[in-house]
C-alpha cells in the first residue's frame, strides 16, 4: 500500500473513527502534586530515611532467602519479617512499609537481579527521599495532609 491509496477518501471511509466508551467498570484517577512547607523538610527527611532502611533490609533478607533456598522471596514473604517495625521504632505507617516491600520486589523481578543496590541517605551517591503512600494510609484535609498522626501543611495544589 502506498502513500497515495491511505491518504484516499475510500481508505479513510474504510477506517472506523467511532469513539470508545468507557467501560462502566472503569477507574479515574487523579493525582495530587502538593507543595508542603519548609518547616516539614527534616521530618519528611526522617520518613525517607526510614523508607530506605526498610528497603536496605528488604534486600538483605531477599539475598539471602536465595543464597538459602535458591528463589527469590514475594512481598508477602517479606510481610511477617516486617511485622511490628512501625511500633518498635520506625514513624512509618504499617502500609507504606508494605509499599515500599512491594515496589522492591517489582524492582527485582523486572531487573532479574538477586541483589538490588543499596539506598543510602546520606553522602555523595545519596538517593532521592520517597515515600510511598497507600490511599488509606493518608488523609488530606483542609490544605492538610495527614499519615501517621502527624500533620503537615501545604502550601499549594497543583493538578
Amino acid at each position: 500500500m502506498n502513500v497515495n491509496e491511505v491518504l484516499s477518501k475510500d481508505y479513510l471511509n474504510k477506517m472506523s473513527f467511532e469513539k470508545t466508551k468507557p467501560h462502566k467498570d472503569s477507574l479515574a484517577v487523579k493525582t495530587l502534586r502538593l507543595r508542603l512547607k519548609d518547616k516539614h523538610a527534616s521530618y519528611l527527611n526522617q520518613l525517607a530515611m526510614e523508607v530506605n532502611q526498610v528497603w536496605n533490609f528488604c534486600n538483605a533478607h531477599g539475598m539471602k532467602v536465595y543464597e538459602r533456598e535458591r528463589r527469590f522471596c514475594t512481598a508477602y514473604d517479606m510481610h511477617p519479617y516486617l511485622r511490628g517495625s512501625s511500633k518498635e521504632g520506625l514513624h512509618l505507617h504499617s502500609q507504606t512499609i508494605q509499599a515500599v516491600t512491594e515496589e522492591y520486589v517489582t524492582r527485582r523481578s523486572q531487573f532479574n537481579k538477586v541483589k538490588l543496590r543499596w539506598r543510602t541517605s546520606r553522602g555523595r551517591r545519596k538517593n532521592l527521599g520517597w515515600i510511598p503512600f497507600k490511599a488509606s494510609a493518608i488523609s488530606y484535609r483542609m490544605a492538610k495532609w495527614c499519615s501517621t498522626g502527624n500533620h503537615c501543611h501545604c502550601g499549594t495544589v497543583m493538578a
